[in-house]
């Protein structure tokens, strides 16, 4: 059997993503809350998109590469998040997880251009 080698950036994510299902299973997910759900799959999105990260293709291949944040927007291209007023590449446009969470029946939620930490905490609010 081969030995498998890790980079320290992909042994790190493999145990944060470790960690987070792991918790998810000691009774953190109650899986009736539609507005904790929606929080997991914010998180879950987030953590995949850290794998595909950490391990994506450094050289050209005829194969599709994997959706992260650095090949999916441009480095220049930068908006700024309405919570924290920070310019960053990663903010993207959302419904409100705030108001999706509490009322998760509605269709009309505002559309907020929010980064990831403070998208997640909308949501904690919530």
């Amino acid at each position: 059997m081969e030995t498998i080698v890790r980079t320290p950036a992909q042994v790190e994510v493999i145990e944060e993503a470790r960690a987070y299902v792991e918790g998810m299973f000691q009774g953190r997910l109650d899986e009736t809350n539609a507005g904790q759900l929606l929080g997991h799959l914010m998180t879950a999105e987030l953590l995949l998109m850290r794998i595909a990260e950490a391990f994506g293709e450094t050289e050209p291949t005829d194969q599709p590469q994997p959706l992260t944040r650095e090949n999916t927007v441009a480095k220049s291209e930068t908006k700024k998040c309405q919570e924290c007023k920070q310019e960053r590449p990663d903010v993207e446009a959302m419904p409100d997880p705030f108001t999706s969470a509490l009322e998760p029946e509605r269709d009309d939620h505002e559309v907020m251009s929010l980064c990831p930490p403070c998208a997640l905490n909308r949501f904690e609010d919530s």
